[in-house]
C-alpha cells in the first residue's frame, strides 16, 4: 500500500457528508475499535476485536483527523504449490475479496467474502492505560474498509 499523503480525507467530514448512508453507521466507533485492538495486539475475531467502551475509544487519536485514501493495495501470498504471488485489490475494478474464516465447528464456513469499499492508511496513537512506552507513540496503520457479504439462509 502506498504511504502517500496526497489524498487526505478528514474522518469526521467524511462521515458527515455521507450521513444517511447505512454503510457509514458507526464508522468511527468501529474504526477506533479496530485501531485500539490492533494497538493492543488483541486476537482478531472476524469482524471485531471486541467492543470497547466509549471512554476506551476516546483514547484513540488519528493524527490531524486525517485518513489517507489509496487507489490500490497489493497482497503478497503463497500459492498452493509454495510459490510467491501477488494480487492487486482495486475498489473500482476488482473490489471483491475472500479471506479465511475464523469460524470453527461443523457448520463453519471456510471463507468469508467482502466488497472493499475503501483502502486507507493513517497515523494513529492511543493513551490507553494498557499500552506502554513505544506502544503509545505514533503508528502507521493500513486498513481496508469492507462490506461483508452475509450468508443466505438455507
Amino acid at each position: 500500500m502506498s504511504s502517500s499523503q496526497n489524498d487526505p480525507v478528514n474522518v469526521y467530514s467524511f462521515v458527515h457528508e455521507n450521513q444517511g448512508n447505512p454503510v457509514f453507521n458507526a464508522f468511527i466507533p468501529k474504526l477506533k475499535d479496530h485501531i485500539l485492538g490492533w494497538l493492543l495486539k488483541r486476537e482478531y475475531k472476524g469482524d471485531m476485536y471486541g467492543d470497547f467502551t466509549d471512554a476506551k475509544q476516546n483514547t484513540v487519536h488519528i493524527a490531524g483527523e486525517q485518513l489517507y485514501h489509496c487507489k490500490t493495495v497489493q497482497i503478497n501470498y503463497t500459492t498452493y504449490n509454495i510459490r510467491c504471488n501477488r494480487d492487486t485489490i482495486n475498489t473500482w475494478m476488482y473490489p471483491d475479496i475472500m479471506v479465511n474464516s475464523p469460524e470453527t465447528g461443523p457448520d463453519a464456513q471456510l471463507y468469508w467474502y467482502a466488497c472493499v469499499i475503501g483502502i486507507f492508511h493513517a497515523i494513529v496513537s492511543s493513551t490507553h492505560l494498557d499500552l506502554e512506552g513505544m506502544a503509545r507513540s505514533r503508528h502507521h496503520i493500513d486498513f481496508l474498509w469492507v462490506q461483508w457479504f452475509g450468508m443466505e439462509p438455507g
